[in-house]
């Protein structure tokens, strides 16, 4: 193969220029990538992926690095870390020297924990389904809301 030539293929003098012609191409072919481009999504989201991924990680104790207990004795494992990332409360508990960040089990009062399982799998996976829910088990809803600082839950609940 000779020197000459355009993108692996011999260039063709045509009267052009081996050049032009090279230019031409490049042309081209960057036409044909803008136009696949184009009818591609240039930004891509997956969050209902990732949904999924973090209920699988609620149902499951595996890696769990604490053990919620509530009044009734209800125990829910968690992780500090998704707590911290969903909820300042959770965060300054956890991760600010108090008691519970050394803690293994961490007893919270006064919490329903049919309310609390709901609110606690909206913290990993921002999904929480109303229908069918009982006014008072709404309100504790709203209440959990509130004292973890959770305000699209808050909003959800109040629009």
């Amino acid at each position: 193969m000779s020197d000459n030539h355009a993108f692996g293929r011999p260039a063709v003098d045509d009267g052009r220029g081996v050049v032009e012609t090279m230019r031409m191409e490049a042309t081209t072919m960057s036409n044909n990538f803008n136009a696949v481009n184009d009818s591609i999504k240039s930004d891509v989201h997956h969050l209902e992926d990732l949904s999924q991924c973090f209920a699988d990680i609620f149902r499951s104790s595996d890696h769990s690095d604490v053990t919620l207990v509530l009044d009734d004795g209800a125990e829910f494992p968690a992780h500090r870390l998704i707590l911290a990332a969903r909820s300042s409360f959770f965060r300054a508990m956890m991760y600010n020297g108090f008691k519970e960040s050394h803690e293994q089990r961490v007893s919270l009062h006064e919490t329903n924990s049919v309310a609390f399982r709901a609110v606690l799998q909206y913290m990993y996976t921002s999904k929480i389904d109303f229908a069918g829910v009982e006014l008072d088990v709404l309100l504790e809803y709203l209440s959990l809301a509130h004292r973890y600082e959770l305000r699209q839950l808050m909003t959800a609940i109040t629009f």
